[in-house]
């Protein structure tokens, strides 16, 4: 079974209280990542925690594969948070990806908890 037919389309949140924002950089010279995590209440906006981590990427540079880059520190990130969020936001593709799954297996990945 291809994994982007586990992707699920339809809203199952419920109510969402906290909300995380997850971005990864890649330096353009080197393997060096720098990843970051923040958490807001999704009333006010106001940030309850926010976390970064930088490091060496462990896949290399491949096109079309660019999630196997972000994901362990995405997860590494996650393992670190204490709040956890309803919903999480990440800069990828997602569906949108060529392959219709890109950063949507962070999801997959997780097995739908934290």
């Amino acid at each position: 079974m291809k994994l982007s037919k586990q992707v699920v389309r339809k809203d199952q949140l419920g109510v969402v209280n906290r909300i995380a924002g997850i971005d990864v950089a890649c330096h353009k010279n080197n393997d060096t990542l720098i990843a970051s995590i923040a958490i807001v209440d999704a009333h006010s906006l106001k940030i309850i925690e926010s976390h970064a981590w930088a490091g060496i990427a462990s896949y290399p540079y491949v096109p079309g594969l660019f999630s196997f880059r972000e994901l362990p520190s995405i997860v590494r990130l996650l393992s670190t948070i204490t709040h956890r969020p309803d919903l999480i936001i990440c800069d990828g593709q997602g569906i949108a990806h060529p392959r219709r799954f890109g950063l949507a297996w962070l999801g997959i990945a997780l097995g739908g908890t934290l």
